[in-house]
């Protein structure tokens, strides 16, 4: 049952692109609209850290639709490498789901900017981080 549970939720974390041009992406998750609304925080932390690499200049989600659109820089990185740092954080951000719904707003915005400083010195020149990948325990402190 485990299995399968796993694989309805990595269906609704999967990004679907929507819509491309260059350097722009429209995306669909459906998790995004099925958001309780105590892990609201959780999105604004995804809009957050997902602009911590070079190359993604901005990033806007939008919860009623379970869109979020992505602009970046083409000649920095390919539209493989957007999607790829997205679902290893969309995975990374749902493993801890119960951690970050038990934060106050204070707790989360402090977690997301350590978390984005964090990203961005790991992702200096390409968003390399893979499924292993964990949330270091003091940037929770």
């Amino acid at each position: 049952m485990k299995i399968l549970e796993d694989a309805a939720i990595w269906s609704l974390l999967r990004p679907r692109v929507t819509h491309r041009l260059p350097g722009r992406l429209r995306l669909r998750v459906p998790l995004l609209r099925k958001l309780p609304d105590e892990w609201l925080q959780t999105a604004q932390i995804l809009e957050q850290v997902m602009c911590s690499p070079e190359g993604i200049r901005s990033v806007q989600s939008s919860r009623p639709t379970g869109s979020v659109l992505v602009e970046y820089d083409p000649d920095t990185l390919s539209e493989a490498d957007v999607l790829s740092f997205l679902r290893i954080l969309l995975e990374l951000l749902w493993r801890h789901r119960d951690r970050l719904a038990s934060l106050n707003n204070g707790q989360a915005a402090e977690l997301a900017r350590r978390l984005e400083e964090w990203v961005h010195e790991h992702t200096r020149f390409r968003p390399v981080i893979d499924s292993s990948t964990d949330i270091p325990d003091e940037l929770w402190t």
